[in-house]
C-alpha cells in the first residue's frame, strides 16, 4: 500500500492532475474546452466518438506488431494540423520506450496530409527512455514538459513494455 501511495504523491507532485474532486459546473467547463484529434482511421474515431481527446487516457491494448507505433506517428502528424482540419494545432511529446519512434514516417505521413513537414517534425518533443526509472523521472515532470513543448497529446509507446522486461 505505502508504493501505491508514494506513487500517487509522485503523480500528485507532478501536476499532471488537478485535484481529485470537481463539482460538476467545472467538469463541465474542462469538458468545452477539450479537443479530439482524429486518428487517421474513420473507423477508430467512430469509435472514439471523433478521435483522441485531451484530458484524458486513450489506450491501445493489441498485439504487438498489429499497427500501436503507426497510430502513434499518425496521432503526432495529426495533432499539428488545425482544429477545424480535426487536428489540435499543437506539439506532442512522444516517450519511446521500445526504440520505433521514426521521425521519417512522421514526415511521411505530415506530407499525405499536405502538412509543412518541417512544422510538424520540430512540435513533436521525442524522449527515449531506458527503463522503468527512467520513465518515471519523466513522468514526474510531465507537467513542465508539457508547458515547455505547448503538448497537448502525449504519447507512450509503450507503458508496458519496461516494465514487462524489467519485473516478469
Amino acid at each position: 500500500m505505502l508504493l501505491l501511495c508514494n506513487r500517487t504523491q509522485k503523480l500528485r507532485d507532478s501536476k499532471v492532475i488537478d485535484k481529485e474532486f470537481l463539482t460538476a459546473d467545472a467538469a463541465l467547463e474542462k469538458r468545452k474546452v477539450m479537443l479530439r484529434c482524429s486518428t487517421g482511421s474513420r473507423a477508430l474515431d467512430e469509435l472514439f466518438f471523433g478521435g483522441t481527446e485531451t484530458q484524458a487516457i486513450t489506450e491501445f491494448y493489441v498485439e504487438f506488431g498489429s499497427g500501436k507505433s503507426q497510430i502513434c506517428h499518425t496521432l503526432c502528424a495529426a495533432t499539428r494540423q488545425p482544429i477545424d482540419s480535426g487536428g489540435m494545432d499543437s506539439g506532442v511529446i512522444y516517450i519511446d520506450t521500445e526504440g520505433t519512434f521514426r521521425p521519417e514516417r512522421v514526415e511521411q505521413i505530415a506530407r499525405a496530409r499536405r502538412l509543412d513537414h518541417r512544422h510538424v517534425l520540430k512540435s513533436v518533443a521525442v524522449c527515449k527512455v531506458y527503463n522503468s526509472s527512467h520513465l518515471e523521472l519523466i513522468v514526474k515532470d510531465l507537467g513542465r514538459y508539457v508547458n515547455e513543448f505547448k503538448a497537448k497529446l502525449v504519447i507512450i509507446d509503450s507503458i508496458i513494455s519496461l516494465h514487462r522486461a524489467e519485473f516478469s
